[in-house]
Parts: structure tokens; C-alpha cells; sequence
């Protein structure tokens, strides 16, 4: 996730001739953990494949849930 995040940076996306140079298999498999790893709705298709395989999110996420838990909830700690 932390590696998708970082190739998606403008600084990264805009080198052109370097994303040329990669091959369209690759970039095939870049863009579906792209679409994957899309904070859009709090990461709703990372956590849902997730729940589906039955593994653990990435300690981001978790960490992420966990502070806002706190702050909405704080008088459960």
C-alpha cells in the first residue's frame, strides 16, 4: 500500500519517460492495486477483500480506525 501511495505522488507521475519504459504488464498490475489501495470511502475495496481472504488490513489503516475510535469515543479508554 505504502509503495502504490508513493508511485501515485506528482513528483513520481509526472516522469514520463520512465513510466514509457515500463512494461504494460506491469503497469496493468500497478494500476489494479492502485484501484485497490484507493483511499476513496475509507478504503471500502481494500477492506472488503480483506474481510473476503480473511487477512489483516495494513497497520496504517488499523492505526488510522484506532485513533478515531479515541476521539470519538473517549470515555471507553
Amino acid at each position: 500500500m505504502v509503495i502504490v501511495t508513493a508511485l501515485r505522488q506528482n513528483t513520481i507521475s509526472r516522469l514520463k519517460d520512465t513510466w514509457q519504459a515500463v512494461p504494460p504488464p506491469t503497469i496493468k498490475i500497478f494500476e489494479q492495486l492502485t484501484s485497490v489501495c484507493t483511499p476513496l470511502l475509507n478504503y471500502k475495496t481494500l477492506r472488503d477483500i480483506a474481510d473476503v481472504h480473511r487477512v489483516c488490513l495494513p497497520i496504517p489503516i488499523i492505526s488510522k480506525d484506532l485513533s478515531i475510535a479515541l476521539e470519538v469515543a473517549p470515555s471507553l479508554t
